[in-house]
């Protein structure tokens, strides 16, 4: 039986409503090159809001991070590997600005939840991660 694995992204909003993308470095194994939402793996026995500050500090450059208390959406898919389970969590603070860990992400941009999707389209075939597929349909849009 395949090992289940816990995951989540974080979705920063701007003022305008717009979302953080970040293009996965080409180095990454899965989704190389893609557009998505930041996201990492959760340790052994890590809290989902530890995991958000660990992701924040470690690719992001921010000392403080907080997340909302519910998830905005979450999903189960089969791996070669293992089961992910991938939560989104709404960014309700954080401190700092951001700077990338460009080992993880070579770039960023604000985008709508819609030119989100349309970016996916058109980049990747629609191609997607788990974090754009749960964002993207807590959203409405798939």
């Amino acid at each position: 039986m395949k090992p289940h694995k816990n995951a989540l992204s974080l979705v920063f909003t701007n003022s305008a409503g717009k979302v953080l993308t970040v293009r996965r470095s080409p180095m990454k194994k899965s989704f190389p090159n893609f557009w998505s939402l930041p996201a990492t793996a959760l340790l052994e026995n890590e809290s989902y809001q530890t995991a958000a500050s660990r992701l924040g500090k470690e690719n992001l450059g921010l000392t403080s991070l907080k997340i909302g208390n519910a998830p905005l959406g979450s999903s189960e898919s089969e791996r070669s590997a293992h089961f992910l389970h991938m939560t989104d969590y709404e960014v309700l603070k954080y401190e700092d600005d951001l700077t990338l860990n460009r080992e993880e992400y070579t770039d960023m941009k604000w985008v709508t939840p819609v030119e989100l999707k349309n970016l996916l389209l058109t980049e990747h075939d629609g191609k997607m991660g788990d974090c754009c597929k749960v964002f993207l349909k807590a959203k409405g849009l798939l």
